[in-house]
């Protein structure tokens, strides 16, 4: 048995411009995205979890998969949620 997992994040609607923050679509998206792939690969699901990391999203991030995201205090911190199915393969 293989334990594996994938990620379902909300995804950008529109980029951040000047003094405007980018935006995103709604955590639920993201759920029914996950729910979809689920009904579609006939996985055995492990776990589903809600996961929040700080600035997901920042220009020096690799995404959800990054495993070295920390919080600076010189620019604003934004905290990201999404998605994450753990499942047998």
């Amino acid at each position: 048995m293989i334990i594996a997992y994938r990620d379902f994040a909300p995804q950008q609607l529109s980029p951040a411009v000047l003094l405007q923050p980018a935006t995103y679509e709604p955590l639920a998206q993201a759920v029914a995205a996950a729910n979809d792939w689920i009904s579609a690969q006939e996985v055995e699901v492990v776990n589903v979890e809600t996961v929040v990391l700080p600035n997901v999203w920042g220009p020096h991030s690799q995404g959800t998969e990054d495993p070295n995201i920390g919080t600076r205090t010189d620019f604003p911190i934004m905290w990201n949620q999404f998605v994450r199915v753990w499942y047998k393969k």
